[in-house]
């Protein structure tokens, strides 16, 4: 196929070094949960990442993608909107 380029992927499942999150600070990761367990800012209804990164970057004044918002949710097993579960 003329023009496709590949993104690194396996399509196994398994993660190359291109597709690994950059490691990232403690306090970055619990203003991504804070903001995922929160109420969304009006007038959203829900938080997505994209909402979720922007929120980071104003709070902790780190720049983080909407993808890496995702990254460290889904090692939590978390989901936008889902409230933590008592210990």
């Amino acid at each position: 196929m003329a023009g496709s380029r590949s993104r690194g992927r396996t399509g196994s499942g398994t993660l190359t070094a291109r597709d690994a999150p950059r490691p990232t600070a403690p306090q970055v990761r619990v203003a991504i949960v804070a903001a995922a367990t929160s109420a969304p800012p009006h007038p959203e209804a829900s938080w997505s990442h994209r909402t979720i990164a922007t929120q980071v970057a104003g709070t902790v004044f780190a720049t983080i993608s909407a993808s890496q918002a995702d990254w460290i949710l889904a090692d939590l097993e978390l989901k936008p909107g889902t409230p933590l579960k008592a210990a």
